[in-house]
């Protein structure tokens, strides 16, 4: 009898892992239901000895029986509530086992949906959800570190009342934990956790357990992740263990996007830099080959036309104290006297100007811009000349590149102005030349000068420059000279 029973409970206990690595739940009610049973089995088997009537006295053995069969109903109850308290516990474990199989799933689920075309914004917001899911009585937020303040600007959140988002808008990283965590780049526990108002003062929380996981990558600080719940000593260091890895990939994540950002923009910006070069390339090549255009000035004022966002491009300086256009793009009309004024107060500055004309609204005052004007002054020493870039309806916005661009087109500007200049004084000699050659070749002497003195100034007049005129003067015997004829 008692090898039965020590045979069954080794069974049990080898079946069922009682004495396995790892806390058993009823393992002492089991194994005291086991030596009680053993006990009464042990004296069952003493009871078939020849001698046992004369043990004891007669009257003893009716106790004996009675608390022999106590003794195994009282060990078959221990062993009762010892398996009832293992299976129980196997419950719990079990059901612990799937809850921390469902949080190892979060990095597996993330991962997933990260192969989404999804914002970051979007990603952080599931991160979230996705982790508080596990955790239903507690509430989360995501904030992300702005340096240049100081501080930690909330990203994402779940489970806040709209006061507390409000408070946690803008979280301060002064000397407090959360900003300690972000720091040093460790996990922490904290038993409550505070608000802190715009003035810095600390504000107590519902919050009586709070768990605070930095996002970092290498030694990049990126943010933190807030979860707190109202029940006390709600987080440990397991659910350490398990969010840590989240937290650690999704500061991969954003640091990820953020650089894959900074490419796209770096590449963009060389794209346009290269863009802007081959434009910036090919306009000084046109301009400078309109220099040797029979109308410089027209074909180099055609080959700027688009610079800083202009629709036309002119030339202008003031000779002789007046204000004279070289040429440009396209014929300049309606030019106002006022606009005139201006275009000569910028030519005497020795930084660009921009003059803006605007059209008045009912009331008298300043409307919309109807025309706006670059004024680029040419430093010259000898002359006052300037590039005039003109564009209507809104103000020129001009970048540090394209000024750069001007101040290396100014040059070849004064080329052309003085490469227009020359061709105009040389077609000006070529035709006095071609007029004094016509006056040597005619006969003067059929008519004297003082019958026909307009004849020279008829043939002189258009060699002239534009605005002059000729008087011919005819003395008499007594030494007078008189105006005899007038032309222009």
């Amino acid at each position: 009898m008692p090898f039965v029973v020590i045979a069954t409970a080794l069974f049990l206990m080898v079946r069922l892992g009682y004495f396995a690595k790892g806390k058993a739940e009823g393992r002492l009610p089991f194994a005291m239901g086991v030596v009680l049973i053993l006990l009464t089995a042990l004296w069952q088997t003493m009871t078939i000895a020849p001698d046992y009537a004369d043990w004891f006295i007669p009257t003893a053995y009716a106790v004996i029986d009675i608390t022999k069969y106590v003794v195994a109903v009282v060990g078959l109850l221990f062993i009762v509530v010892g398996i009832v308290l293992y299976a129980d516990g196997w419950q719990s474990r079990a059901e612990d086992i799937k809850t921390q199989q469902g949080k190892l799933s979060i990095l597996n689920d993330l991962q997933h949906d990260a192969r989404q075309p999804y914002h970051m914004l979007e990603l952080l917001n599931i991160a979230l959800r996705q982790v508080l899911v596990h955790y239903p009585s507690a509430t989360g937020a995501i904030f992300l570190i702005n340096r240049s303040r100081r501080q930690l600007v909330l990203t994402s959140s779940f489970g806040l009342k709209k006061e507390e988002t409000a408070m946690l808008e803008y979280y301060p990283m002064d000397r407090n934990i959360v900003s300690q965590s972000v720091e040093l780049g460790d996990p922490m526990l904290l038993s409550r956790f505070d608000f802190i108002d715009r003035s810095g003062q600390p504000i107590q929380s519902r919050f009586n357990s709070t768990l605070v996981l930095p996002l970092t990558s290498g030694m990049e600080k990126i943010g933190v992740v807030l979860l707190c719940s109202e029940d006390k000593q709600f987080f440990g260091r397991t659910d350490i263990e398990l969010l840590a890895p989240v937290a650690q990939w999704l500061a991969e994540k954003i640091r990820s996007a953020r650089l894959a950002r900074e490419l796209s923009q770096a590449r963009s910006t060389t794209e346009n830099h290269v863009a802007d070069f081959s434009a910036s390339v090919t306009r000084f090549i046109s301009a400078a080959r309109a220099i040797g255009a029979a109308d410089p000035v027209t074909m180099f004022c055609r080959s700027l036309v688009g610079i800083a966002g202009c629709e036309s491009v002119h030339l202008y300086g003031l000779r002789w104290g007046e204000l004279s256009f070289h040429g440009g793009s396209e014929p300049l009309l309606d030019v106002s006297e006022s606009y005139r004024t201006a275009l000569v107060n910028a030519v005497d500055r020795t930084r660009p100007l921009i003059v803006n004309q605007e059209a008045p609204d009912g009331e008298g005052a300043s409307g919309d811009i109807v025309l706006s004007s670059l004024v680029y002054p040419l430093e010259s020493s000898e002359t006052q000349d300037a590039l005039v870039l003109l564009r209507s309806g809104r103000s020129f916005a001009v970048k540090d590149q394209e000024l750069k661009q001007l101040e290396a087109l100014a040059g070849l500007a004064r080329v052309a102005i003085s490469s227009s200049e020359s061709g105009q004084l040389n077609l000006a000699r070529r035709k006095g030349f071609d007029a004094i050659s016509s006056l040597l070749a005619n006969d003067i002497s059929v008519k004297p000068f003082p019958e026909d003195s307009g004849w020279f100034l008829r043939h002189i007049v258009p060699v002239l420059p534009p605005g002059s005129f000729g008087i011919a003067f005819v003395g008499d015997e007594q030494g007078v000279w008189r105006s005899s004829e007038s032309v222009g």
